[in-house]
């Protein structure tokens, strides 16, 4: 898996290995989720599942940082690009360490909560 490295705010975050981008949809109330770094390996979707699923518990539980992030992020990987103006972004380094990256306008809760269901649907089709 090659890593993939995201900027903003004149900083960058490199060696991410997976992550998940979730922005405000165009449908009120809901969200997009982009997955990065992603196949659809088993392997793969238990990771990211893992990833969303202890993000949030850390979130709830108030033991991991988000990380404000103020006007467009860029997230640069070997087969893709993305520029996010509000979003909030979930990744896991080579070093196994979780990042929450978010935009003051989005409510990080429910943003990984959708992540966190999305992902356990994904999953579900596999079994």
């Amino acid at each position: 898996m090659t890593p993939f490295t995201i900027s903003f705010d004149h900083s960058h975050y490199d060696d991410c290995l997976i992550g998940l981008i979730v922005s405000k949809s165009s449908r009120d109330g809901e969200y997009d989720i982009t997955l990065l770094n992603c196949s659809s390996d088993k392997q793969q979707k238990h990771n990211l599942h893992s990833l969303s699923q202890i993000a949030l518990y850390q979130f709830e539980d108030q033991e991991i940082d988000v990380h404000p992030v103020n006007g467009p992020c860029r997230i640069i990987g070997e087969t893709f690009s993305y520029e996010v103006a509000e979003a909030l972004i979930l990744v896991q380094g080579n070093d196994n360490r979780i990042a929450i990256y978010a935009h003051p306008a989005v409510s990080v809760k429910k943003a990984l909560d959708n992540a966190y269901r999305y992902c356990t649907r994904w999953i579900r089709l596999d079994i």
